[in-house]
């Protein structure tokens, strides 16, 4: 980025399946790293590669599934201090960045969060806290949750309901900047 324009080097293919679906990326400041999350498109597990950024080109690590033999639909991942979170409708499992593979922990259950919609993550870098957001088994209600990171392994706090009527989809979430805040939408 120079000014207002910006030049892009070459495409380079993160994996050949041209059937493979909802690509997310994050950055891990710590580690210089980048990662690529997706739904593979063989047998629709979670799939993960880690980019090394030169200039404006970048090479790619080994696949991993971050999800075992679960089947995922919209993965979501955040980077911090050398650690991914990859979220999908109820499932989450955190994974060690190191040079350009990934180390994933087990994959858990996201308390009370529901399947069939997206699920969102995002972390404050200034305190660590993740927010996870998605509907709610219970009532099919948008809420977000709280969880520090141990490691590879998270631990939840309360939810914070944030509709409080019928189900919302197509949801974002992001952290909001130095006011150690989160900012989410939702239809």
């Amino acid at each position: 980025v120079s000014g207002t324009s910006i030049t892009f080097g070459s495409v380079v293919t993160i994996d050949s399946n041209s059937g493979n679906a909802n690509p997310m990326c994050a950055f891990d400041s710590t580690t210089g790293k980048v990662i690529a999350v997706w739904r593979r498109h063989t047998n629709d597990y979670g799939a993960a590669r880690i980019g090394t950024v030169s200039g404006n080109s970048i090479s790619w690590g080994s696949e991993v599934l971050w999800t075992g033999t679960t089947q995922t639909d919209k993965p979501s991942v955040t980077c911090q201090g050398g650690y991914a979170v990859c979220v999908d409708q109820n499932k989450v499992n955190v994974g060690q960045i190191s040079g350009t593979s990934i180390t994933f922990g087990t994959m858990a259950t996201i308390p009370d969060f529901t399947t069939g919609d997206a699920t969102n993550v995002a972390v404050d870098p200034n305190t660590g806290i993740f927010v996870i957001q998605a509907q709610r088994g219970a009532s099919n209600l948008v809420a977000a949750i709280p969880a520090t990171r141990s490691g590879t392994t998270l631990t939840f706090g309360t939810y914070k309901q944030l509709t409080t009527s019928s189900p919302s989809n197509n949801q974002t979430l992001c952290w909001a900047g130095g006011e150690n805040k989160f900012f989410a939408s939702f239809s």
